[in-house]
């Protein structure tokens, strides 16, 4: 199985504002938009990237709309949190919405991706063993057919004999036959005196 390089990861970053509470309202705060871990998180200020995020959204199972009302606000929604954030412009938001759509579907894509190539990975081996399997159970009606070759062989064999024995006349059968047993008494006789 050939696997590609991965590709370089997309990541966006900027100041929005973020919506914290109804006291402060507002604020201006550094978003960073990663393809590698497929979330949107945020900081204080773009100098404090280096630290740990304030928050984030995974993007995995994120539900993302705009507000109607609002030409400038973004929704972000997972299973842990809802973030609202607003953009300047209209345009700026546009930019922000087609970005986190795109980490997002490229991230679930990459998903795929493997779990396709677990897949394929698992169902070659599963057809190797099968093949192994294949070529066991081969050698084994071939050894079935050589002996039953040799069944057959036998079994004419037998039937050839049984034909001379018939077309052989009586007397001579049982002529063959007293010779037969004379040559075993003297046989038996001979190795009787023998011993002696």
């Amino acid at each position: 199985m050939v696997h590609a390089p991965e590709p370089t990861c997309f990541k966006m970053e900027g100041g929005l504002f973020k919506w914290t509470n109804y006291a402060q309202g507002w604020q201006r705060r550094w978003f960073v938009l990663d393809e590698k871990t497929n979330c949107l998180s945020y900081y204080m200020s773009k100098s404090s990237v280096q630290q740990s995020c304030r928050g984030s959204v995974n993007l995995t199972a994120a539900e993302v709309s705009v507000d109607p009302n609002d030409n400038c606000q973004i929704v972000v929604r997972d299973a842990v949190r809802t973030m609202y954030i607003r953009a300047e412009t209209l345009a700026e938001r546009q930019r922000w919405l087609l970005a986190i759509s795109q980490v997002a579907e490229l991230f679930n894509k990459r998903i795929e991706e493997r779990e396709m190539n677990t897949t394929l990975g698992l169902l070659g081996k599963k057809m190797d063993q099968l093949a192994a399997e294949h070529k066991a159970s081969l050698r084994l009606v071939c050894a079935v057919e050589d002996t039953f070759g040799l069944v057959v062989e036998a079994a004419g064999a037998v039937q050839k004999q049984k034909r001379q024995l018939q077309q052989t006349p009586p007397e001579s059968r049982a002529h063959a036959h007293a010779a037969a047993a004379a040559a075993v008494a003297a046989g038996g006789g001979a190795r009787e005196g023998g011993d002696s």
